[in-house]
């Protein structure tokens, strides 16, 4: 019978017509040689589509937060928090596991006074928390949407109201806007 596995991500060659894709995403987001020895999932819950070249921050981001918030902020005793890597567009994670028994005790200790702050205070900082929620939601459902109509007041439009004075300014400019533009003041002498 013969052995089947997934690839490795350096066992993936590109897709016909992508070739060149890495040159698009931040190098620290690529797979390297050494991530072959480790496991990791495609993350179709949170990027089920291609993650375009520019939008790879949306995974940079929220990884970068885990990761400070689990391994320096709280410091979770089995865990230095989330790294990421995209191929051909889609988002792959994996975990950063703290394996040493010695560590992960020095970790809980941390633990326990960092986070424990917020399991010996949970019932009074929810409770806030949520006097803080029910506030703003009064707040919002107390605002007065107006009635719009089809268009806007003509006292708002320039000709009706009358067109701000022009001036010239030392770039030959007379439109104001071109002259705080180039000259950064709507006065004659710039």
């Amino acid at each position: 019978m013969t052995e089947r596995s997934f690839p490795l991500p350096s066992q993936i060659d590109a897709v016909p017509g992508a070739e060149g894709w890495e040159a698009m995403y931040p190098y620290f987001s690529r797979f390297q040689p050494e991530d072959d020895g480790r496991f990791w999932f495609y993350n179709s819950m949170h990027f089920p589509e291609v993650v375009p070249a520019f939008d790879g921050i949306t995974s940079e981001i929220p990884y970068t937060a885990i990761g400070a918030n689990t391994a320096r902020l709280f410091s979770f005793p089995t865990t230095m928090g989330i790294e990421y890597r995209i191929i051909h567009g889609r988002v792959y994670i994996t975990a950063n596991p703290v394996l040493d028994e010695a560590e992960q005790g020095k970790r809980f200790a941390a633990f326990q006074e960092r986070a424990g702050h917020y399991y010996g205070n949970w019932d009074r900082i929810y409770g806030e928390w949520q006097q803080r929620i029910e506030a703003l939601i009064a707040d919002i459902e107390a605002v007065e949407v107006p009635e719009l109509g089809d268009l806007d007041p003509s006292r708002w439009s320039p000709a009706v109201a009358g067109s701000p004075p022009t001036t010239t300014c030392a770039s030959g400019s007379t439109a104001a806007s071109t002259c705080t533009r180039r000259c950064g003041t709507t006065t004659p002498s710039c």
